[in-house]
């Protein structure tokens, strides 16, 4: 199997500034999603604007309400190198995944979008130092050195 092994307090820091610029790209293309609606065209502006009803807007505002807390705790888990968090983590990235392809259409900015995609990329490598990266792979499985 791949592993790649390499100093643990190093590894440790650069395990961190990725999960922080992860969240960083993903505050970023919010507010540029909230910010650059204005300069979509009209039709674009108009279907954005349109509110889902019934009981759309419900299992969306459950699921939102369910899962942001827990996003925020596989964060904050990984943060701190739990070893919970890596498979809580792993969990939240598939449900959101499977969100984002059941959510439907959507109007992306091209800002919210770069941002959205730096993310995702920042995402697949967190997860990829969790379970590969010798001295962060093993702070999760509590066999720190």
């Amino acid at each position: 199997m791949f592993k790649v092994q390499t100093d643990a307090p190093e590894a440790i820091k650069w395990f961190r500034r990725v999960l922080l610029c992860e969240i960083i790209f993903i505050v970023l293309a919010v507010m540029a999603e909230l910010t650059l609606i204005g300069t979509l065209p009209r039709e674009l502006q108009r279907f954005v604007q349109k509110q889902p009803t019934g009981s759309e807007v419900l299992v969306a505002g459950f699921a939102f309400l369910v899962l942001l807390p827990l996003v925020i705790v596989a964060i904050v888990g990984a943060w701190k190198l739990k070893s919970w968090a890596r498979k809580l983590y792993v969990v939240m990235f598939v449900l959101g995944s499977i969100m984002i392809l059941l959510s439907g259409p959507t109007v992306t900015s091209s800002w919210g979008e770069f941002f959205y995609t730096l993310a995702a990329y920042l995402d697949s490598v967190v997860i990829f130092m969790m379970f590969f990266v010798s001295p962060i792979k093993e702070q999760f499985q509590g066999k720190s050195e």
